[in-house]
């Protein structure tokens, strides 16, 4: 097998990620992904044929990741369903013995400047004006009242705070380009911040378990999941098969009474 040679970019706002609240195992399998990812796209003989693995991915085994990050197999695999969970990577199985790894918003970080400003003339200004001028208009539409966002983290302890860690994580990924402005973050914390925190605990629940950001659902649906969400026992204390009362019924309630407001991103 061909060594590992070259450099990545580690980027600072790891720190302020789900990521960093891994454990000592799944953090050294996650930093293993990000070593062995394709720097560049590659053949690889599947059994049958040739298949393209793109940049960003690449082709193992459990046991070889294993080695590689110096952790048991079952550490890896725990480390891949948490890693899949909260949108850092995607696995799917390939010629039944391995695994095809993609890092999720590889290029976001690992682009060289020279293919980021060609991207940017590719988008044109339009494109990015419209966006900007969206996350804008949500920003103003939101309530103008005082908000603290110390004072909002210290509502919730510290296994609901990584819950909406996770959350936000996950609505970053409904994105093409992997991730929201800052602005669309606050504005989501304003309107979680006038909700009841067992509510909002147990929708974001909901929303996590049920994987609605994988199907591109954004935001202003887990909006109404929230609304529609009885919040009676909070998260830190309902067991993880517990199920919001309704079932779909109450999803298909929660997309219903989504407002005119909630859609504007």
């Amino acid at each position: 097998m061909t060594p590992l040679t070259g450099w990545i970019k580690f980027h600072r706002k790891t720190i302020d990620s789900a990521v960093w609240n891994l454990s000592n195992a799944q953090l050294r399998v996650w930093l293993t992904c990000l070593l062995m990812a394709n720097n560049t796209s590659r053949n690889w003989f599947d059994g049958t044929g040739e298949v393209e693995i793109p940049r960003g991915s690449f082709i193992t085994s459990q046991p070889k990741l294993a080695e590689k990050a110096r952790v048991s197999r079952k550490a890896v695999r725990g480390a891949l369903k948490v890693l899949e969970r909260i949108g850092s990577i995607r696995a799917k199985t390939r010629a039944k013995r391995y695994t095809e790894i993609t890092v999720v918003n590889f290029d976001t970080y690992q682009a060289s400047e020279q293919i980021r400003a060609k991207r940017g003339a590719k988008q044109g200004p339009s494109k990015g004006h419209n966006v900007r001028m969206k996350e804008r208009e949500k920003e103003r539409k939101e309530p103008s009242s005082s908000f603290d966002e110390q004072t909002f983290w210290e509502k919730f302890p510290s296994q609901d705070q990584e819950v909406i860690r996770q959350t936000i994580e996950a609505i970053h990924t409904t994105r093409k380009r992997g991730r929201v402005t800052s602005s669309v973050i606050q504005g989501e914390l304003r309107w979680w911040d006038q909700q009841d925190p067992a509510q909002v605990i147990r929708g974001m629940h909901t929303y996590l378990e049920k994987r609605y950001a994988d199907e591109g659902k954004r935001e202003e649906y887990l909006r109404g999941i929230i609304r529609n969400s009885d919040g009676q026992t909070p998260l830190s204390q309902a067991s993880p098969e517990v199920r919001p009362r309704g079932g779909h019924p109450a999803i298909r309630r929660a997309a219903l009474s989504m407002t005119e407001e909630d859609v504007s991103d």
